[in-house]
């Protein structure tokens, strides 16, 4: 159950990220990446809820971010090793 919360943690800091600037936004971003790794570790949730929400729902603006695309990238990675070990 933890993991589902630590995406919707990372969920809500993408979203408050959107109004937000520069340092500031970055930081949301970092935090949206750090809860996103957390969650990663128990590979929840399913890729049809991930693959929508890093497309055009509540994690659109971390995968928007091109700072942050190198990390993302090894963190859905981690999320794919999850569900393949779960299959």
């Amino acid at each position: 159950m933890s993991s589902y919360l630590q995406y919707n943690l990372a969920c809500t800091y993408s979203c408050l990220s959107v109004n937000e600037k520069d340092d500031r936004k970055d930081d949301l971003l970092e935090l949206a990446l750090k809860a996103l790794r957390e969650s990663a570790k128990d590979a929840a949730p399913p890729p049809s809820i991930l693959g929508p929400d890093l497309k055009s729902g509540d994690l659109s603006e971390l995968a928007k971010s091109d700072r942050f695309s190198p990390q993302l990238a090894r963190i859905r990675e981690s999320f794919e090793r999850g569900w393949a070990t779960q299959a």
